[in-house]
């Protein structure tokens, strides 16, 4: 099998290189999606799976066009994702060997710091970006089909890739059902991936449909209701609320001025919750989900980590990579951490955690200050797609903690974060300066 990646990782690099910036991101993102990253090409000891090569493809394109790679102001978002990876390095210093560090982070560079770059050097204009998720839109629903063809008979026709498992044959999960129907997860390493993969990219490409007219968006709204219910075939709680979250983000656009009363509410309710109930109000917030059962491990996992002493000895630098040895007070074995904020300080201490929720709320003030600048309805609504996915994405991660495509397809989204505001900025200071210049002109004419 590692004759068939090289095969396909040597064509998509070779497309890449002739195609455009915006076809580079979406061969990237095709490749990601449809070509289980546990299929790998293992060069020594290091595994790369397509994604892998086909980043530094992508990169390698970027060097050799001057008009991509000079052009580039750093934000402060890019500042950011820079010291939260310092920061894991440096964590990991004290928790793991050094060869098994660089080993495990310079994969992980590949697949979170070189995608968010990437999009944040590769698209330059609105065009580029709906160009982009048009792309997204066309390679993610036949996947989809095939997911929800999964969900209703329990066939998986990419089961076959799993005897070709990089770090070992894993069973297949075919047999899960939940609700009369079977958990799809297609090319992906399990079902609750496959349905993130859907949360995070189905909101945002619903401004496609702000950007197309007459028959053109029936189609695109027909297709999004697809992936939808691609998404909703992994049967997950997780997935699943975060699309519901999304969904609701997305129908307040109207009344999004009215978002600080919507705010003190929810506060005012956990408080009160937690007053008043016998439980923690995370606790009444996880018996929303599909199964009661993973809502205590959740609620549980919370207790442990902050009121239990869960941490005690790691809050600074973490566990490393090792379990924390939580599993029994879990009623498991092993340490099942369903939680992407927990698995971050558990792996890397508040140094790596404190980053990365300052990444997330520089994403929001991104967004929000594309908001606030914009004076064109339709791109308002555009980047309302980008806060509703943030929404369902920060709900997704305090129920299962992102692994494998799910968490490229996040930096990939941050990266749309701080280009539209870009896109957005420059827009709006070219409309001031036209409105300048016909200021000038119509007093000139008046004199």
């Amino acid at each position: 099998m590692e004759l068939v990646t090289l095969l396909i990782a040597t064509t998509c690099s070779f497309l890449i290189f002739l195609r455009k910036p915006a076809d580079a991101l979406i061969i990237y993102i095709l490749a990601l999606a449809w070509y289980p990253s546990y299929v790998t090409l293992k060069l020594g000891t290091v595994d790369f799976p397509v994604s892998r090569i086909l980043i530094i493809a992508i990169f390698f394109k970027i060097c050799l066009s001057a008009s991509l790679s000079f052009k580039f102001k750093i934000s402060r978002l890019d500042k950011l994702m820079l010291v939260y990876f310092m920061a894991q390095i440096v964590s990991g210093l004290f928790t793991e060997p050094m060869k098994d560090l660089l080993i495990n982070r310079s994969g992980a560079c590949l697949d979170t710091i070189c995608p968010y770059f990437a999009v944040r050097i590769l698209l330059k204009s609105k065009k580029d970006y709906i160009y982009l998720l048009k792309g997204i839109i066309f390679l993610s629903v036949p996947l989809g089909f095939i997911g929800m063809y999964q969900s209703l008979t329990g066939k998986n026709l990419f089961g076959f890739y799993r005897q070709y498992h990089a770090w070992g044959k894993t069973a297949s999960l075919d047999y899960l059902l939940r609700g009369n129907f079977y958990r799809a997860e297609v090319t992906f390493s399990m079902s609750i991936m496959y349905g993130l993969y859907y949360s995070i990219l189905t909101p945002t490409c619903c401004a496609v449909v702000l950007c197309v007219k007459g028959h053109k968006k029936t189609i695109y709204t027909l297709l999004l209701i697809a992936m939808v219910f691609s998404g909703l075939a992994c049967m997950s709680s997780g997935p699943m609320l975060a699309m519901a979250v999304s969904a609701l983000v997305l129908c307040c656009y109207r009344f999004r001025g009215h978002w600080r009363p919507v705010v003190y509410f929810f506060l005012a309710f956990c408080i009160i919750a937690e007053i008043v109930s016998n439980r923690h109000f995370y606790d009444i917030l996880g018996s929303l989900t599909l199964n009661p059962e993973t809502a205590w491990h959740r609620s549980k996992l919370i207790n442990i980590a902050f009121f239990e002493g869960g941490m005690r000895g790691h809050w600074l630098m973490g566990f490393g990579f090792k379990d924390p040895g939580w599993g029994p007070r879990l009623g498991a074995y092993v340490t099942d951490i369903t939680n992407h904020f927990i698995l971050i300080l558990c792996r890397f201490g508040l140094l790596g955690l404190i980053p990365f929720i300052l990444i997330i709320i520089e994403s929001i003030r991104q967004l929000l200050s594309a908001l606030t600048i914009s004076s064109n309805v339709k791109d308002k609504k555009i980047i309302w797609c980008l806060l509703s996915t943030m929404g369902g994405s920060l709900v997704a991660m305090m129920t299962v903690s992102m692994v494998g495509q799910p968490v490229t397809c996040f930096y990939i989204f941050l990266g749309f974060c701080v280009v539209l505001n870009n896109i957005n900025y420059n827009t709006e200071m070219k409309r001031l300066k036209q409105s300048r210049r016909r200021f000038k002109r119509k007093i000139v004419l008046q004199k």
